[in-house]
């Protein structure tokens, strides 16, 4: 039996032209307007944010969510965004080519997936109290109780926008730690990309404290009258190793072991020869 082959769809073809989706944060904006409300069990109202909608949606297979997402996914072409009707053709022409949606909802998946949105790393800088990526375990689990209520929660804290995170905080913490960014352009990142600039920033902003304690105990070692040599040998292997070479430097470091080796032999031999030839001297004497 052939197993079918599935081929994720991320972009589609358009108004003749190619385009691909991309979650950026703009995609969690615009799915602001697919936010719904129901009741739960107990009749209280929940919001569920646009962006869980969607991604409810796709696991249900639902035709209409692979048009919300198409419509989120090119929120980042900003003024050549294309019409919702211009989209919904465009599906119809793969489904009619493909006679089924799968390839459709793999490709939403997938780029939901990898957004970043789901990732914890994002909150740990947003909110240290939940992990975004609970909302990913949560739409897998289909805990919808669980995830209405942590979802009003988090609604709370972005300013009653019904979006996954507080673009008030994301602006301030781009400012913090990366420097102004045009508003068209911040939006427009995929939170993985944002977040790998914001953690690399603040490992730069680690390493320069480092640099000033290794400069402290460099000048402590050399007030106490002892050699750099060992602080000297670090910082070399740590060049060896930005290169991603830290085999040829522990085949140098081998070398350099072996030579030295050879130099104390050599200095071991002469010195047993001259205290060799002074005993033979003084024996000639008496």
């Amino acid at each position: 039996m052939t197993k079918q082959q599935i081929n994720p769809i991320t972009s589609l073809t358009i108004n003749d032209e190619v385009i691909k989706a991309r979650a950026t944060f703009n995609f969690d904006i615009t799915a602001e307007k697919f936010t719904q409300t129901q009741e739960d069990e107990e009749g209280k109202k929940q919001t569920i944010p646009g962006f869980n909608v969607i991604y409810n949606g796709i696991l249900e297979r639902n035709p209409k969510s692979i048009a919300d997402f198409w419509e989120c996914a090119t929120a980042y072409l900003g003024k050549k965004v294309p019409k919702r009707e211009d989209i919904e053709k465009a599906l119809m022409g793969v489904i009619d080519e493909k006679e089924d949606t799968i390839e459709l909802l793999q490709g939403a998946l997938d780029i939901m997936n990898n957004s970043g949105f789901f990732q914890a790393e994002v909150t740990c800088l947003l909110d240290a109290d939940e992990s975004i990526y609970t909302y990913g375990q949560r739409g897998r689990e289909g805990n919808n109780k669980t995830w209405n209520r942590n979802d009003e929660e988090q609604l709370q804290r972005n300013n009653g926008r019904n979006t996954l995170l507080n673009y008030s905080e994301v602006r301030q913490l781009t400012s913090q730690y990366i420097g102004y960014l045009p508003e068209e352009e911040l939006m427009n990142l995929i939170p993985s990309e944002w977040n790998d600039w914001i953690i690399g920033r603040r490992q730069a902003l680690i390493d320069e404290k480092e640099s000033m304690l290794f400069m402290a105990q460099a000048n402590g070692m050399v007030q106490a009258g002892k050699r750099l040599n060992k602080l000297q040998n670090l910082l070399e292997r740590e060049r060896y190793i930005v290169k991603g070479q830290e085999e040829k430097y522990e085949l140098k470091r081998k070398q350099k072991l072996a030579h030295n080796k050879r130099i104390r032999d050599i200095q071991k031999r002469g010195t047993a020869k001259f205290y060799a030839a002074l005993n033979k001297n003084s024996h000639r004497g008496e």
